[in-house]
């Protein structure tokens, strides 16, 4: 699980980032992702302004895995159904650090290229918490 906080880029850099240090250890042939896409409405051109970020993040982020290993995409209703078929189940408790809520959806999807077993070995997780650098602190010490 990786904590959302901080820039639209400092969070698409932290997944490349994870992604490094990964193929330093395990030989990487694959990466899965499950893309997401949003929807633009005409004649809103602050709601589509919104996502704008959120694409070119997303584009970068693909060119920069796809130096690591070749990049798949997956839509949502894919991973659902092969999370389906592996008889899986989703958690809705996001606020929770629990496999079935954060970690479910990518061994599903890893699962489908690598043909692994049917089933997790092992539900332990790691939780990635990004280190918060806090720059121009004035307001904190003129209390």
């Amino acid at each position: 699980m990786v904590a959302a906080q901080g820039s639209t880029r400092a969070r698409w850099g932290l997944k490349v980032r994870i992604a490094q240090w990964l193929a330093r250890y395990y030989p990487l042939t694959a990466i899965v992702i499950e893309d997401i896409t949003a929807t633009t409405k005409p004649g809103k051109k602050r709601w589509n302004r919104s996502f704008s970020p959120l694409e070119v993040g997303k584009r970068w982020c693909y060119r920069e895995l796809g130096k690591i290993a070749v990049v798949r995409t997956v839509a949502g209703y894919v991973t659902k159904a092969l999370r389906e078929e592996a008889g899986l189940h989703k958690s809705g408790a996001k606020l929770s650090e629990r496999w079935d809520a954060h970690c479910v959806d990518a061994f599903a999807l890893a699962n489908a290229v690598a043909k692994g077993p049917a089933r997790p070995t092992s539900v332990r997780m790691l939780v990635l918490v990004p280190l918060q650098v806090h720059r121009r602190q004035l307001h904190r010490f003129n209390r």
